[in-house]
């Protein structure tokens, strides 16, 4: 084929793509780490070596970042489909910058998420990885943790439950689920547990506080420790199990079954 005729077809395919962009199609986008290091708003750092994820703020851009050993971050709130982070790998949004992904974010390296919150559709932490937000978390959907999650004081809201071999630091302030816990470890670190509708609980764990707010909230037979007060207006349905309550219990119902409950009031 003539030079010329293949600097053509690269000239339309520049075109297209760019009009493709322009028209918000959805775009994957893989780090090959061909440009200035670290920067993700380069262009050569992505395989395509044109545009960057989201550079059109459609949303509706992939990120796959499986290199190892690169840090990066948007330097602009930046909204994908989904994300995929390395293992050694780190994004780290800086301050006041806003990460949202509608879809599944899986990280075997780290995500670190700036102050101004992030919301995330659904979340896989495989063994080894690290989400570590600095401010409010909201995940839609489930939470597979095989690695560790540590919440910020400002809180997270897991809608979708959290399951995994890992270990979920839960807020100082208040950590928000629906649906289940069924993660290897919770630390609840002194703070509020919030239920925000049906959940339950697949594992004998200690809580510190906890407000049903909403639903009810099955120990499903397990033992269950609750080191001050549970309330709110849902309800605490027990099994065969022994219910821990360090000071009072005034939630709207509870059904016991043939569980055993104590309180030791301070």
């Amino acid at each position: 084929m003539p030079r010329q005729h293949i600097k053509i077809i690269l000239i339309l395919s520049f075109i297209l793509f760019t009009v493709a962009n322009l028209w918000g199609a959805a775009t994957t986008y893989t780090w090959d780490g061909g440009g200035a290091a670290g920067v993700w708003e380069d262009p050569l750092n992505w395989d395509l070596d044109v545009g960057y994820p989201d550079d059109d703020s459609s949303g509706t851009d992939t990120a796959i970042i499986n290199l190892g050993g690169v840090t990066t971050a948007p330097v602009a709130s930046t909204t994908l489909a989904s994300l995929t982070i390395a293992n050694t790998s780190t994004v780290n949004p800086g301050a006041l910058i806003n990460l949202s992904v509608t879809g599944l974010v899986t990280c075997s390296g780290t995500l670190t998420t700036s102050v101004a919150g992030s919301t995330l559709g659904s979340l896989t932490i495989n063994a080894g990885g690290l989400v570590n937000p600095s401010g409010t978390l909201t995940v839609s959907g489930l939470v597979t943790c095989d690695g560790t999650l540590t919440a910020d004081a400002a809180g997270i809201t897991l809608n979708g439950g959290i399951t995994g071999t890992g270990v979920f630091n839960a807020s100082t302030g208040t950590t928000t689920i629906t649906t289940g816990i069924d993660v290897t470890t919770f630390n609840d670190n002194n703070g509020i547990l919030a239920i925000a509708g049906d959940t339950s609980l697949f594992k004998a764990y200690t809580f510190h506080d906890v407000s049903i707010n909403a639903g009810t909230l099955n120990t499903s037979g397990l033992n269950t420790v609750i080191e001050q007060d549970i309330y709110g207006v849902g309800s605490l349905t027990a099994g065969a199990s022994q219910i821990t309550i360090g000071r009072h219990m005034t939630c709207g119902a509870f059904t016991a079954n043939t569980s055993t409950v104590s309180s030791i009031l301070h």
